[in-house]
């Protein structure tokens, strides 16, 4: 059984999980030509858009017809990102860095404070 708190992220896997409150999904069946499984909890094949059971969710067990294509499509928003440090000189990240390390090593620690909070 899938669930909503798995740790990969969604950019991290080939599959997502399709959203359980569309009216629509109430028993889809798994898109695999050998297997047509009712399934509750279904999940979209990020390369084909084909809709799977937790068996066929990965690429390499439905026989996807367009292997590596998120992949693709990811690779290629990453490099349309820009850099963070992008026209910036060295000298300049050190010299915010140091101002840094100034300002956090000039901190009186044994004076400071930490004020734990809870919430509700």
């Amino acid at each position: 059984m899938a669930s909503s708190s798995n740790s990969e992220t969604p950019e991290d896997t080939s599959f997502s999980t399709m959203d359980e409150k569309d009216p629509t999904l109430i028993g889809v069946h798994c898109q695999y030509e050998y297997c047509n499984q009712l399934d509750f909890l279904p999940f979209r094949c990020e390369s084909c858009r084909g809709t799977f059971c937790l068996d066929h969710r990965t690429e390499s067990s439905h026989h996807c017809s367009k292997p590596g294509e998120w992949a693709a499509r990811r690779r290629l928003a990453n490099q349309s990102k820009r850099s963070l440090g992008e026209g910036k000189m060295m000298a300049d990240v050190y010299i915010v860095l140091y101002v840094i390390g100034t300002i956090v090593s000039n901190i009186d620690w044994e004076k400071t404070t930490i004020v734990k909070t809870s919430y509700q």
